[in-house]
């Protein structure tokens, strides 16, 4: 989609998986379009190219990093360069495009699906959990109310790992991406800070079920949204207290 003069993109359930084998159906062959879905896990290896000017972020371990996202560009990026910013201000121009491309390579593991985003005005937070890196990338018209939301999603993993299981993989990314879906290491967010807590706590709350746990979200959708929507609850009371936050109106 558009946004603020450039192309977005999210480019998910574009694998082609052909089907997955069930205990109780056998060959599970639904499409799973306009729904939830079901895969086997396996390892991927995905070389995403984009324009020089996008910045690109997947599920899996970045693998050329000193290549595309080098330590000086990492500084240029970082979303607490922009923590004054007026909301919705057009973004500056940190990589100017020069008609060359990118090429971001990941290796993810153990994982049923691969997705990705893009953007050129995506800025980054970074945080960590016991080891585990939490990432998130926001368009920078919004980086100012996105301050917290790689620490916030570093508290939603501590949370889980804590009292529902121990997360699995090395990431948790969660991207400025106007939508609310998951995918393993990454989900899709919107909103602002602090109307998006929730949403970020249930979007990663699915990396436990369906994401590690694997089942089929079709068939037991109590397993899939409905157990995702009582731990985004706990989760949420856990960290900010009984009642939601919510932002202050202007007038």
């Amino acid at each position: 989609f558009n946004a603020y003069g450039y192309k977005h993109y999210d480019g998910v359930h574009w694998y082609p998986r052909i089907s997955v084998y069930d205990s109780k159906f056998g060959w599970d062959t639904q499409q799973h379009l306009t729904r939830e879905f079901y895969g086997d896990y396996g390892t991927y290896d995905a070389e995403i190219t984009f324009p020089n000017n996008y910045i690109v972020e997947a599920t899996g371990v970045l693998t050329n990093e000193k290549e595309v996202l080098p330590d000086s560009l990492k500084r240029k990026l970082d979303i607490r360069n922009f923590r004054d910013k007026p909301l919705e201000q057009a973004p500056s121009v940190i990589i100017k495009p020069d008609g060359t491309t990118k090429t971001w390579k990941y290796h993810a593991e153990n994982v049923h699906d691969l997705a990705f985003t893009a953007d050129p005005t995506y800025r980054i937070g970074v945080a960590e959990w016991n080891g585990i890196k939490c990432y998130s990338y926001a368009q920078e018209p919004h980086a100012s109310r996105w301050q917290n939301a790689a620490e916030y999603t570093a508290r939603v993993v501590q949370t889980y790992s804590e009292n529902i299981g121990m997360y699995a993989y090395p990431k948790m990314s969660v991207a400025d991406a106007r939508d609310g879906m998951e995918y393993p290491m990454l989900t899709l967010d919107g909103g602002l800070d602090p109307d998006y807590r929730d949403l970020i706590a249930h979007e990663v709350g699915h990396n436990w079920f369906f994401g590690m746990v694997g089942n089929n979200e079709t068939y037991r959708a109590s397993l899939d949204e409905g157990f995702t929507q009582f731990i985004e609850s706990f989760a949420y009371e856990k960290i900010d207290g009984k009642y939601k936050i919510k932002g202050e109106p202007k007038s």
